[in-house]
């Protein structure tokens, strides 16, 4: 018979005869004392014979033992007993540590005492600002005969702060959580373009002028620190890297406008424009190409004044 730690156990003892007839319990051969708090006794009589129920309130480690009912009449007696077994849960695993981390990945490993009646563990990670327990990632791992335990996390965010904890478990239960650890995954390059490009001319030849915004917030994937841009002039007989400008900036604001103007570009030729984003991780994806001409030269001379023209991505 197995019973929780701390639950009401109920024992049940049948005894089939004629009066007068006289029930005694014992644990490990030594009689029972109905008088203490945790322990009732109770006796009624059935039609041929007596019933004696034992009942333990709130087990302790110590309930863990053979229980026996003796009955006897003038005839005769008889004794019947049962094991009953406490589970309890494990003690906590300890020394919780963060062994490697990666952008979408953390290696943890704690300790655990040789004879732990541990039977699988309980990892929980919380991703939350605020730390919460209550919408944790939970995964639970089958325990091995080994002192020492790690395991991988992955599906992880770049860039992100988590805080890990671990419990033992059995079937009685989990037992008190170890001491939490924070760990932050790394960065990884941005996995979206900028967003709302647009292109246009400026008053002076061989320039354009770009606007953008950030790409989305969930794609950083770290701090954005600058953009790339990239202009390339469609000119037949040229190669790309031959005339393409090239240029980085820093930014002054994360979720901000962005704008620059890229100059000594060829005059009077249409440029394929692009932006990237980037972090300390690397260049994330260049937007989609938008296509400007430059300004041929001074047109100040001219009583007419060119619109401008301008594309949105």
């Amino acid at each position: 018979m197995t019973a929780k730690l701390g639950q009401h156990v109920t024992i049940e003892c049948q005894a089939k005869g004629d009066d007068p007839i006289r029930m005694m319990w014992t644990r490990n051969g030594k009689p029972i004392n109905p008088l203490t708090q945790r322990v009732k006794i109770s006796e009624a009589k059935t039609e041929d014979g007596m019933t004696s129920i034992l009942e333990l309130l709130q087990t302790e480690t110590s309930d863990g033992a053979l229980y026996a009912c003796r009955a006897g009449n003038p005839f005769g007696a008889d004794v019947y007993s049962v094991h009953l077994t406490i589970l309890e849960p494990p003690a906590p695993p300890s020394d919780l540590s963060v062994d490697s981390i990666k952008s979408r990945s953390v290696k943890l490993s704690w300790r655990d005492m040789t004879r732990s009646l541990a039977q699988f563990y309980s990892l929980q990670i919380s991703g939350s600002q605020r730390l919460s327990w209550n919408n944790a990632r939970v995964i639970n791992i089958t325990r091995l005969e080994e002192i020492r335990h790690s395991i991988e996390v992955e599906d992880l965010l770049p860039a992100t702060s988590y805080t890990a904890r671990v419990a033992g478990g059995n079937q009685a239960d989990l037992s008190h959580f170890s001491t939490p650890v924070r760990f932050t995954t790394t960065e990884e390059a941005p996995s979206s373009p900028p967003l709302g490009v647009q292109l246009e001319q400026t008053e002076s030849p061989g320039e354009l002028r770009v606007r953008w915004l950030p790409p989305p917030a969930d794609t950083h994937n770290g701090l954005i620190i600058g953009y790339r841009l990239k202009a390339v002039p469609q000119l037949t007989g040229i190669k790309e890297t031959e005339e393409t400008s090239d240029k980085t900036i820093k930014t002054a604001s994360l979720y901000a406008k962005q704008e620059t103007v890229v100059t000594g570009l060829l005059k009077g030729v249409r440029y394929a424009v692009s932006v990237a984003a980037f972090n300390s991780a690397g260049s994330g994806p260049f937007s989609v190409p938008l296509f400007q001409d430059t300004r041929e030269g001074d047109l100040r001379g001219l009583s007419a004044v060119p619109a401008r023209s301008q594309q949105t991505l």
